[in-house]
């Protein structure tokens, strides 16, 4: 897969989307975020290469990072009828809170799916394990021309949409080159598709379609050059960078950097009620483990785990 570095979060943010589809701080502590920083463990990955498939000329530049408490990827793809489309997505644990856009690599169209977890955890790692326990989502759809719903249900957005009289108009929002494509974005962030993890957007693509997205595995990605770090070397990943207006080459991941949302206010308020009440219930305290076997009893799971 593209992200080797971590795949093991890959597979964990994918699942986290396809389960939302469905249904003082220690030593680390000054006065502000960048402390937090200094404390985390920063990796970052990019990768550059094309997809094999039933038509020709797809091809991808991927940016990964992590921190022990966010989680950022964004990909810019060409489509085979050559759309210039950016997938971006922000995990941040300790705010309880995923954003992932859809947008275009030249122009200002874009399309936001934002929702928050009734969970908040300092690490992000800790927070996939407790996936399970979430009883509550708060969903959010947003829109380059002004469009803002919210709703407690993926669904619930399209109503939302449909009933203020807004749906045709941010259906037709949709670049055209953009709307063309809708067959092969489907294809590769159906569930099993190499970004699934990017679902969520063009899912709500799909509803404004009225369409369902479906994995095509005959597309498979392949990957040319791959780096331990954001700053693209290759030439030819370079060349193909410089097409996508949209995305600054010192600041690829721009909004969606994880490192740059981990010294956000709300993310260090998090980490600090996320260690407090790690302190009062510590993971291998008797009541914590009773607590998380009846919790999973009741979601229907072994109580082992």
């Amino acid at each position: 897969m593209i992200w080797q570095l971590h795949a093991g979060l890959r597979r964990a943010a994918a699942v986290w989307v396809i389960v939302l589809a469905s249904t003082c701080l220690g030593a680390c502590a000054p006065s502000g975020g960048q402390g937090i920083a200094i404390g985390h463990k920063h990796k970052a990955t990019y990768s550059f290469g094309h997809w094999v498939g039933p038509l020709e000329g797809a091809r991808f530049l991927s940016f990964g990072q992590v921190t022990d408490s966010t989680f950022a990827e964004r990909v810019l793809i060409v489509t085979p009828n050559g759309a210039a489309v950016v997938l971006s997505s922000l995990s941040n644990a300790p705010t309880g809170t995923r954003r992932d856009r859809i947008a275009v690599g030249v122009g200002d169209w874009w399309l936001e799916v934002r929702n928050t977890a009734d969970l908040e955890m300092e690490r992000l790692d800790e927070f996939y394990d407790e996936l399970w326990r979430i009883k509550r989502w708060r969903w959010c759809l947003e829109s380059s021309d002004g469009a803002r719903v919210e709703s407690d249900s993926l669904e619930g957005l399209i109503e939302a949409l449909r009933s203020r009289g807004r749906l045709d108009a941010v259906r037709n929002a949709a670049p055209k080159d953009v709307a063309e494509a809708r067959p092969f974005l489907y294809a590769i962030t159906g569930p099993d598709g190499d970004y699934g993890e990017f679902m969520l957007p063009v899912l709500v693509l799909a509803h404004l379609f009225g369409e369902e997205v479906k994995t095509d595995t005959s597309w498979k990605s392949v990957t040319e050059h791959f780096g331990k770090q954001l700053i693209v070397r290759n030439t030819e990943a370079i060349r193909f960078m410089a097409g996508f207006h949209s995305v600054v080459a010192e600041q690829p991941l721009g909004e969606f950097d994880a490192e740059r949302a981990l010294a956000m206010p709300s993310t260090i308020e998090g980490i600090r009620r996320a260690r407090e009440y790690r302190k009062r219930h510590p993971v291998d305290a008797p009541l914590e483990k009773l607590d998380r076997a009846l919790q999973r009893l009741r979601a229907g799971l072994s109580p082992w785990g």
